[in-house]
């Protein structure tokens, strides 16, 4: 969604709300985003308000995630963080900004996941791993040393 910020940035006091719904499409992460805010301009200084309510779906391990994100956007609109193309703002391209420094580390289907096996790839929280936890790499053996004794 593209706003054109012309009559904004010729009014000062002017407040241009807006709404937009978008889907961020990225390996393997699909996010529906409703986006609700205004842009103001207050002394000459443009800013951006939004509230952006996100629902992620991607992957944990092998099983499906959802989860939901609540997030606000507060920028000011100076041409460094946030560029405009002549006087129109990609919201969406802000918005992505935002989601993705909004989204957890890793995403767990539960809080007790305990994730696939390195070695094997079992689904430890269906099974037990098989290979016996395979092969320890040799900088480590040292460590394993100490930590059986």
């Amino acid at each position: 969604m593209n706003i054109d910020l012309i009559s904004v940035i010729d009014t000062e006091g002017l407040v241009l709300p807006f709404n937009a719904e978008l889907e961020t499409t990225d390996d393997g992460l699909t996010a529906l985003s409703k986006v609700s805010g205004k842009v103001s301009n207050f002394s000459g200084r443009l800013e951006l308000d939004a509230d952006v309510t996100s629902v992620v779906t991607t992957v944990c391990a092998v099983t499906p995630v959802t989860t939901r994100l609540k997030f606000v956007i507060n920028e000011i609109i100076d041409g460094e963080e946030i560029a405009l193309d002549g006087t129109v703002l990609n919201v969406r391209e802000v918005t992505e900004k935002h989601l993705f420094l909004n989204l957890p580390m890793k995403f767990l289907c539960r809080d007790d996941c305990k994730g696939l096996c390195a070695n094997c790839g079992a689904d430890l929280n269906a099974e037990e791993c098989k290979c016996g936890g395979g092969e320890i790499d040799e900088r480590f053996s040292a460590l394993k040393k100490l930590l059986d004794s």
